[in-house]
Formats: C-alpha cells, structure tokens, sequence
C-alpha cells in the first residue's frame, strides 16, 4: 500500500463518520423540536390568533340623521356670537 491509498482510505472514513455525525445531529434536533404547536397553521387557527381586539360600530347616514344631536346652553350662547359677530375688515 501507498501512502496515497493510507490518505484516500483514512479520507473517506472520517468523511463518513462527518456525514453520519450530521444526520444523527439532524434527527435528534428535529425530535427535540417536534409538539403540537409547531406543524401547520389552519385558516382558523391563523384568524383566532390575528383576531382584533375590539371593534367600532359606526351608524349609517339614515340612522345619524333622524336623531337630533343634543346641544348645550354653552354651544347655543357661542353660535349665536358667531352669527352676530362681525369681522373688521381694515382697508389701508
């Protein structure tokens, strides 16, 4: 035997212990990361976890406009000093 066949012998082995050594290190870490929780999302399952927390009712426009809107004495007083009011306007 050559020292050339020693080399390619020996250079195999340890690339097959290497090859070995990675798919007993790939399967135990998929063992370790394997539960109930980690396969694939169902639709319902995404929509109840992306579900918002709270919502807003907003009224259409016939419901808004056959109520009438309450109005303070304080809102009366400042439409009807804006009405009255009038703006100087300065000519120079």
């Amino acid at each position: 035997m050559s020292a050339q066949d020693d080399f390619t012998r020996v250079f195999i082995w340890v690339l097959g212990l290497l090859v070995f050594f990675t798919i007993v290190i790939a399967l135990v870490a998929r063992s370790i990361g394997l539960d109930e929780n980690s396969g694939p999302m169902s639709d319902r399952d995404i929509d109840k976890r992306t579900m918002p927390y709270g919502s807003v009712k907003v009224a259409d426009a016939k419901a808004v406009s056959e109520r009438p809107m309450p109005v303070s004495a304080a809102d009366k007083a400042t439409a009807s000093e804006a009405a009255t009011a009038t703006s100087p306007v300065s000519t120079n």
